[in-house]
């Protein structure tokens, strides 16, 4: 494995201290455990707003008429917007 230093803010380390599961543990397993993390709120806030989406009635009603509105080639072409 390659390595570098890098230089950071007291304020900073005492975060990462902070998030440290185990006292020996390394700053490099802390900051991939953060960064793993953050993807996987991405995505569970993604299904969130997907679900806050799903849950509005008037947006799906006018999904669902958007739909039937291209089903049947009520369409409008972007020019004439």
């Amino acid at each position: 494995m390659n390595t570098t230093t890098i230089t950071i803010d007291l304020k900073i380390k005492r975060i990462l201290d902070s998030l440290k599961k185990a006292r020996r543990e390394s700053y490099n397993d802390v900051l991939g455990r953060v960064l793993s993390n953050n993807k996987e709120n991405a995505d569970v806030e993604s299904l969130r707003e997907t679900v806050e989406i799903l849950s509005d009635p008037e947006t799906m009603a006018r999904l669902a008429k958007s739909m039937d509105d291209f089903r049947h080639g009520r369409l409008v072409s972007i020019d004439d917007i």
